[in-house]
């Protein structure tokens, strides 16, 4: 009888890997997929490699552990939203065979990271709901909407002197600098997928002149005969604004008086 003919090992044909995708925000070492290989040889073992070649560009940024393919870096997908790799496969006689891989960065939908209000200043004695500023909001998710609300916590503890009317912050009332000058103010921001991001931020109120508010005089007649030029009384102002210095003159009008004093 003739001796059966003994094959010679084929090349692997192909690998495959389990997945090729990564949610972005996983931390540096997460597995992406599992590798495997095609071979027609039965019984063989393979270990497998990054290799340069056609479709290496970020072999740098993975790794190999037994079967695994590992991310070695934390994925962001608004800075990078695909990688491209090259493996290689070879079984445990020694035939190798090479295929390059994309691997997609899935988009998650990122927390706000920031707050900003475009003024944070007003002036005393503005009436009702008048505006202070604009909230916006910062996030690296394009075509974002957000909620704005005032909520409880540290620096909030002036939250009932204030409103919102979508993203514009309002005085709930008529602040008074002589009262009180700065408040404090507790925002939170959620987006579509409810992230939420708090700030708290600082409102000044700015001085302004108030009107004088009543004259004082101490006393209000005079004695008859009294010469020319005698002194009746000394003035005073009633003022919120301190520090403040006062002329006096007379309001000339049909009737009165005043050309007497």
């Amino acid at each position: 009888a003739n001796p059966l003919p003994i094959r010679n090992n084929v090349q692997p044909s192909m690998i495959a890997l389990s997945s090729d995708s990564l949610q972005e925000n996983q931390p540096s070492g997460t597995t992406i997929g599992t590798l495997s290989t095609t071979d027609i040889d039965a019984g063989q073992t393979h270990i497998y490699a990054l290799v340069s070649g056609m479709g290496s560009t970020d072999n740098s940024s993975f790794s190999i552990a037994g079967s695994n393919l590992i991310a070695n870096f934390s994925a962001d997908f608004e800075n990078k939203s695909s990688y491209s790799i090259r493996l290689r496969t070879t079984d445990n006689l020694g035939c190798s065979f090479e295929q390059a891989f994309t691997i997609i960065v899935k988009d998650v939908n990122d927390a706000p990271t920031g707050l900003l209000l475009s003024n944070n200043q007003i002036d005393e004695n503005q009436p009702n709901n008048s505006t202070i500023g604009n909230l916006s909001a910062i996030d690296t998710d394009a075509n974002e909407t957000f909620t704005y609300s005032l909520v409880a916590g540290a620096g909030g503890a002036d939250n009932g002197s204030f409103n919102l009317n979508g993203n514009v912050l309002r005085a709930n009332a008529a602040f008074n600098f002589e009262n009180q000058a700065l408040y404090s103010v507790r925002v939170q921001v959620a987006d579509k997928a409810n992230n939420v991001y708090v700030d708290t931020f600082k409102v000044i109120v700015n001085n302004v002149n108030d009107v004088p508010t009543d004259i004082v005089i101490i006393t209000d007649s005079v004695i008859e005969n009294a010469a020319t030029n005698t002194i009746i009384t000394s003035l005073t102002t009633t003022d919120e604004d301190i520090s403040q210095t006062h002329t006096y003159s007379f309001n000339n009008v049909a009737g009165n008086d005043n050309a007497l004093f």
